[in-house]
């Protein structure tokens, strides 16, 4: 009662509290007791139950496996999912009433369905699984040309192994399987091939390879300064390639062309281009020179020797005075072209670059000879830089 311990038949359980309990009633091997049954438990008086068990009923099962060629192939049953059982192997003590039986497959012997069977008390039941042969058959194929199978071409069937032309690949399932051709360097495997395989019998397959078509690519670059800088070019992620180089052997397709990062200079946008079979496809594509800063200095006086000649005054920010410089003479990189009146024209890396006197009126002044060992004129009378 509760969680109180067994007790044998016939014990009395005393000192329990007043109030409802249930009583419930232990299983045997060959027994199985009633429900549980409620009492009352009323003061100072026994109460008495009386409780009938059952005998358990059972039987045995025996099953017949055939033909005999699958039970030398391993083929067995099992009861209830239980352990695997040889062919005529007898299992007693089963309880009686519905039971299932289940069949294992063998490699070329294909199970029966299950069975559900109904248990007879004190009888042996027996029970039949016939097994039927798994048809099975063959297939050989045969790869052409024979310079793709000199090349490595190879097939399979389903996700079986690879196999070289005129193999042929035996006990095959009967149905529809697929065969699959692997690709070489230079040849195009045919598609997938379905194919149906029929009971002793051999499926012969043939598969056509077809060459690769290949063609060339060359690239040339430009100018001549961003080339010697390091310029160069690849296709998909390849190996850098040099001015002018030919990649031969490239597969008919499209490219993706990629070019090389290289200093002062903005390399061309990523482009693609397409190979043709036996074609050399060639394009030429040209790095620009990055534009150099402005000036970091600035022009405070101009001195005209002639047309586009001439000096001009430069106040350099590490300098605390002006300075001249003639056309022709580079100052910080950038060097002076031309000269006019409150306006220097610079060149640097082929970009121009124009400076201008902030007040012409006053420092703007046309000189008859220049300055002497770099250093200024001093301004005409009444003009001031």
């Amino acid at each position: 009662m509760g969680e109180g311990k067994w007790q044998a038949s016939q014990t009395t359980s005393d000192n329990l509290l007043v109030g409802s309990y249930e009583v419930e009633f232990q299983p045997t091997a060959d027994w199985i007791g009633p429900a549980k049954i409620p009492v009352q438990i009323t003061k100072d008086q026994t109460s008495k139950i009386t409780a009938t068990y059952n005998k358990i009923e059972r039987g045995a099962l025996q099953v017949v496996l055939s033909p005999q060629e699958a039970v030398k192939d391993t083929a067995q049953w099992r009861l209830d999912g239980g352990a695997w059982q040889d062919n005529e192997a007898i299992l007693n003590d089963i309880l009686t009433g519905a039971h299932e039986i289940d069949f294992k497959a063998t490699t070329d012997w294909k199970a029966p369905g299950k069975i559900t069977l109904e248990i007879v008390k004190d009888e042996t039941t027996i029970a039949a699984g016939t097994y039927t042969i798994i048809p099975r058959g063959n297939v050989q194929v045969s790869i052409e040309p024979q310079t793709a199978v000199e090349d490595g071409a190879q097939w399979k069937v389903d996700s079986s192994e690879w196999q070289k032309s005129d193999a042929n690949v035996s006990r095959i399932v009967a149905g529809p399987h697929e065969i699959e051709f692997k690709s070489t360097v230079n040849w195009e495997p045919p598609a997938k091939i379905s194919v149906e395989i029929q009971q002793d019998e051999t499926a012969k397959i043939t598969g056509t390879y077809t060459i690769v078509p290949r063609g060339n690519i060359q690239v040339s670059l430009g100018p001549p300064q961003a080339i010697a800088a390091g310029a160069q070019w690849r296709v998909n992620e390849d190996e850098w390639k040099n001015n002018g180089d030919i990649i031969t052997g490239a597969k008919e397709g499209t490219y993706n062309l990629e070019f090389k990062e290289v200093k002062g200079w903005t390399k061309p946008e990523g482009t693609t281009i397409k190979v043709t079979k036996d074609q050399t496809t060639q394009t030429t594509l040209n790095y620009q020179r990055k534009k150099p800063p402005d000036p970091d200095f600035a022009i405070v006086g101009t001195i005209m020797l002639g047309n586009d000649d001439g000096y001009i005054w430069v106040k350099l920010p590490e300098e605390k005075k002006d300075k001249a410089f003639r056309v022709g003479e580079t100052i910080k990189g950038y060097r002076l072209v031309r000269v006019s009146d409150g306006l220097a024209e610079f060149e640097r890396d082929g970009f121009d670059y124009k400076l201008e006197v902030p007040d012409i009126k006053k420092t703007a002044i046309k000189a008859i000879e220049p300055p002497a060992n770099n250093k200024p004129l001093p301004p005409p009378e009444n003009v001031k830089k």
